[in-house]
Formats: C-alpha cells, sequence, structure tokens
C-alpha cells in the first residue's frame, strides 16, 4: 500500500539485528556468543530493543507510519560515503540507526568491561609497583633536593631504610585509583571506538583507535586526578636524617583524606588539578598509542597463528608499552615535579608548566626530561603487558566479547 507500518519496520530492525550476527559469525565470533545473540533476538525482553528503534525512526519522519516514496528518499539521501565506511552501512537508510550488537546480546557488557578494566589495572600497578616508586623517587629528585641516586643505589636505600614494604609506599592508593581510571579508559575505549570507526577511513582503522583511546585517558585522568597528587606525594615522603645524639630517622605519612584537606585549605581546589592540563596532553598520546598500538601488534601476532595466546598477548603488551612510554615520558617527567610543588609545607619552585619545563631544562638540557627513563621502561614494558593480558582473561572469565 506503499505504506510502512509499525510492525514492518519492526522486521525490518529484527532482519538488520540477524545481518549483524551473521556479519559476526563471519568474523569468527565463537560458538557460545552466537547462540547467545540468536537466543536473544527471540527473547520477549527484546521487544523492547526492537519498539524502540521503532519508535525513534518514526519520531523522525513525525507520523504514525513511513510512506515508501520518503523511505527511499531518505536512502538515497543516507547511503553516502560516509554512511558506507559504517560497519552496517547498509542500513545507514534506517534512520542511521546505530547497532550495538554486544549491548543488545549482553545489556551489563559495559559494566562488565570496568569491572575488568579496573581489576586489570590494579594487577598490573601491583606488578610493576616497586620500580614505580624508584621512578617517582628519580624523576622528583631534584625537586626534593635529593641527589640524584642509580637505580640499585635506591633501591637499596629504600630495602635498608624501609624493608620490602617501602617498595609498595603509595600501592594501595594507585591501586584505589586505578580501578575506577582503568575501568573508564576501557569503557571509555569501547564506546568510542564504535563511534569513531566510521570516520576513520583507513583499512586499519588505528586513527579511530588513537582518537578512541586519546579521549578515554583524558576522561580517566580526569576522574581521579587528586588521588594522583596525594600518590606522587606520599611515593617520595622519605625518612628524615638521624638526630646528631644519634636517634633514628623518622617517617611521618600524612593519611590521604587528611592530606587532601589540608592542601585545599592552603592552596585551595586548584592545587589537586596542578599540572591536570598537562596530563591531559600526556595521557591523550599516551593511552591513545598504547590501545592503538597493542590492536595492531595483536593483529600481526594474529597472522601468525599466535591469536590470543598468553605470548601474543604479552608481546602486544610489551610492544605497547614501550612506544607509549618512551613518546609521552617527557611530559610524565615535568607532571610529577608539579603534583610534588608545595608539598609538606615546602615554598613552590614553579611558577607553572612552562617555567617548570624551562627550569629542567636549564638545569640539565634535554637529558633532564628523561631522567629515570631506563626505571620507567623497566616497568611500564611489564606493566602495560600485564594489564592488557589480564584484561583479555577477566574478559574471557565474564564472557566478553567484542564482534
Amino acid at each position: 500500500d506503499g505504506v510502512l507500518s509499525r510492525e514492518e519496520l519492526r522486521v525490518m530492525v529484527v532482519d538488520m539485528y540477524r545481518d549483524a550476527i551473521e556479519q559476526a559469525k563471519q568474523e569468527g565470533a565463537p560458538e557460545w556468543y552466537l547462540s547467545k545473540a540468536y537466543a536473544k533476538l527471540d527473547d520477549p525482553s527484546s521487544l523492547e530493543v526492537f519498539d524502540g528503534a521503532v519508535e525513534s525512526m518514526l519520531a523522525e519522519y513525525g507520523s504514525e507510519t513511513i510512506a515508501w516514496a520518503a523511505f527511499s528518499e531518505g536512502f538515497k539521501r543516507a547511503s553516502n560515503e560516509l554512511a558506507m565506511r559504517g560497519k552496517f552501512w547498509r542500513f545507514a537508510p534506517i534512520m542511521e540507526l546505530p547497532v550495538v550488537l554486544d549491548d543488545f546480546v549482553d545489556p551489563l557488557r559495559k559494566e562488565k568491561v570496568f569491572v575488568a578494566g579496573g581489576l586489570a589495572g590494579a594487577f598490573s600497578r601491583t606488578v610493576g609497583a616497586p620500580l614505580a616508586r624508584v621512578s617517582v623517587l628519580r624523576q622528583t629528585a631534584v625537586q626534593r633536593g635529593a641527589a640524584r641516586q642509580g637505580l640499585l643505589a635506591l633501591m637499596v636505600q629504600i630495602a635498608t631504610k624501609e624493608g620490602v614494604l617501602g617498595f609498595f609506599r603509595g600501592n594501595m592508593m594507585d591501586v584505589a585509583r586505578t580501578i575506577p581510571a582503568t575501568g573508564i579508559a576501557f569503557v571509555g575505549y569501547d564506546v568510542l571506538k564504535q563511534a569513531l570507526s566510521p570516520l576513520d577511513s583507513s583499512e586499519s582503522g588505528v586513527m579511530a583507535r588513537f582518537a578512541a583511546g586519546g579521549f578515554a585517558g583524558c576522561l580517566a585522568v580526569l576522574s581521579v586526578y587528586p588521588l594522583d597528587v596525594a600518590r606522587t606525594r606520599k611515593m617520595c615522603a622519605m625518612p628524615s636524617k638521624p638526630a646528631p645524639g644519634g636517634g633514628k630517622a623518622t617517617l611521618t605519612i600524612e593519611r590521604t583524606f587528611p592530606m587532601l584537606v589540608r592542601t585545599i585549605r592552603k592552596d585551595g581546589v586548584r592545587a589537586l588539578y596542578r599540572g591536570a592540563g598537562l596530563a591531559c596532553i600526556e595521557k591523550f598520546p599516551n593511552v591513545g598509542i598504547s590501545f592503538a598500538t597493542f590492536d595492531w601488534a595483536r593483529g600481526q601476532l594474529d597472522r601468525l597463528k599466535l591469536k590470543d595466546s598468553m605470548l601474543a598477548l604479552l608481546l602486544a603488551g610489551a610492544i605497547s608499552g614501550s612506544i607509549s612510554t618512551f613518546a609521552t615520558y617527557p611530559l610524565d617527567l615535568v607532571i610529577k615535579n608539579m603534583q610534588l610543588d608545595g608539598a609538606n609545607g615546602a615554598p613552590q619552585r614553579y611558577a607553572g608548566v612552562r617555567d617548570c619545563v624551562t627550569q629542567v631544562f636549564l638545569r640539565s638540557g634535554v637529558r633532564g626530561f628523561y631522567a629515570g627513563l631506563g626505571v620507567s621502561f623497566l616497568k611500564g614494558v611489564p606493566m602495560c603487558a600485564a594489564s592488557f593480558f589480564a584484561y583479555a582473561k577477566m574478559k574471557s572469565l565474564l564472557g566478553i566479547y567484542t564482534a
């Protein structure tokens, strides 16, 4: 009759999801995922999803039915180059209705991704905690008025004065901030990658992955930045020198919440975000490179028949960590010095980011921006590998699959 009714539109929407499942099958989706997807099509609860899609189409046309002539015109208008680059471009005319198959199959998928990412981040941080503290101490040696020491000398000093637990100073704080931050980063990357993929015309999709990772990293770092400031200050706390009469060296570490409150009272809320802008500038390429490089490296290793094996995941993570660490290390060094500036009642040395960069350069030249890089490689590469490996295993454990 030249008119598309609600029932006919619902059939089209169901076919759209069915076609998405078939495409996932062709791309190698596991049987458990396909079985779950087909079962979801027949699940009465899915009617709400289908009806919601139909309602959005009808609202766009402003009527209870859609004239076939108007629909055909919409088909021609939507079938442009941008729509054709999308994963389901042939359904773009249906109001360019987004088909997120993974969320359709598992409505709790984003929550599971958050948990998997958070736990993976906590695991990797704990693995790298000893070298993380040594790295921060080397980065901020001048700021603390301490002589710059080698890796082994610092490790011996920490072990002698503070014992084994000294290597894990600030790790509880690190884990507390890492769980939500990493969870947000993985969820953000998952969502933004799907949203940006149609805009990337390259075959590899590397630019969409880089941008998705970068924006997700910025969101994650801003969400927990005050805890990062507190962590840096805790990690840089060192025992005082022994008293002249032979007294013991003392070490007083302020609790996190009182530290944050005191900082706000002394310097205002802005003090908790000193260097936050620079942190975003550093995190955007760091996380973007990390995610994009990991996906690329894993794809290359898949060709060697190492698909998602322990070796492939660890190698891809190590490659990702190496490149992202080297590319953004100078920014990280400046951030740590900005976070420590004015800590424990000490006078502020830097008027701002530009002044900090200038002083570091005047003191040590270009090499000054790479102080502690070796330790960061020893810490960052295995941490990145551990993070991606743990995330992959957590996804498997929680039944998460990305079509």
